[in-house]
Parts: structure tokens; sequence; C-alpha cells
């Protein structure tokens, strides 16, 4: 996984789509009711300013270059530094996160979600050709449905494939999924 200054220097070399992902494009298109959201794994806030067009957004990233916003709350931190807001968000959103974490940080962050959990992550099977400098968790897709009915979650939309996140040539294999803790 890359260290905080490692990203940090990723932002100041790269170009990065500043318009927001198809998968937050997505999630807007599904219009769930709820308060607020909390992005993990924020990036460059790109789908946190298009969700804050909704929901009381905070943005979280360890190497987050704060936009020119001030409708976002950013904390630039580990995701772990945030589980008091995490248990207090309605909507837990992560797109391209959940595969730069182990399995046992994917375990305790939906433990800790109280209510909405949606995430696009690559898979197992996925070949990056992309950023391939870094290493990530592919999940395993079988695994992560089972946590989801392990920890007494509502799948509202769970599919995994090609297609859904083409960017610069390449089209990985990725989850996608939403869910509602029951309990």
């Amino acid at each position: 996984m890359r260290s905080q200054e490692e990203w940090d220097n990723f932002y100041k070399r790269e170009i990065v789509p500043t318009e927001p992902s198809n998968f937050c494009q997505f999630i807007m298109g599904q219009n769930i009711k709820a308060r607020s959201v909390i992005d993990l794994g924020c990036g460059n806030c790109r789908d946190s300013v298009e969700l804050a067009k909704r929901y009381i957004t905070t943005a979280v990233d360890s190497a987050c270059p704060a936009p020119d916003n001030n409708v976002i709350k950013i904390m630039r931190c580990d995701w772990k530094d945030a589980k008091d807001i995490i248990r207090q968000t309605d909507i837990v959103y992560s797109r391209f996160f959940l595969h730069s974490i182990s399995n046992e940080e994917i375990i305790e962050l939906m433990k800790i979600t109280t209510g909405y959990f949606c995430a696009e992550f690559r898979i197992d099977g996925d070949r990056p050709t992309l950023y391939t400098d870094h290493d990530r968790n592919l999940i395993s897709w079988p695994w992560i449905i089972q946590l989801t009915k392990d920890l007494c979650y509502n799948v509202i939309v769970a599919k995994y494939g090609r297609g859904m996140a083409k960017y610069g040539g390449e089209d990985p294999l990725v989850g996608r999924i939403i869910l509602k803790k029951t309990i």
C-alpha cells in the first residue's frame, strides 16, 4: 500500500479527473434517503463534491488535497481516526478504497457502519494495468457477500464485472455493493 508521502507526490504530479466517477453517479441515481455521507479514501474529493449536493459530506483521506470548497468537511487522516463519525453517518461511501485496506479492516469498518454501506472495489481476478506501483487487496467476491450476511446487512445492489469503472484504457474487474444495516 502507498504511504501518505507517496500519495502526496501522486497528487502533485498526476492529472486526475475532477468530474464525479461513474460509481458516484450510480449512487446519486439511487436516491438514497439520508442526511449525511462520509467518503472514505476520497482522493481529490471529486465524488465528495457531487455527494455534497445532496448530503452533509465528510471527506476522509490521508493525502487529500483540499479542494476550493467550503461545503465539505475534510479530514486528512487515516479512516480509523474517523470511526466516531463513521458510526454517526447515514452513508459510508468508498470508491476504490476497500482494496487499499486489509480484510480485517474491512470487517472492522463494516461492523461500525450503522446505516448504508456503498462501495466499489477491485476484486480477485483483476489485473491492474495503470498505477501498478502499489499493492492492492483484491477482494474475494464470495467472501464479501458472505460478510454482508454475517454482519446483518440487507443487500440492495451486489454486482461485479467489467465495464463499470473504465479509465485510461483500463477496464478493471470490480464489485459494487449498496447495503443497509438491519440491526
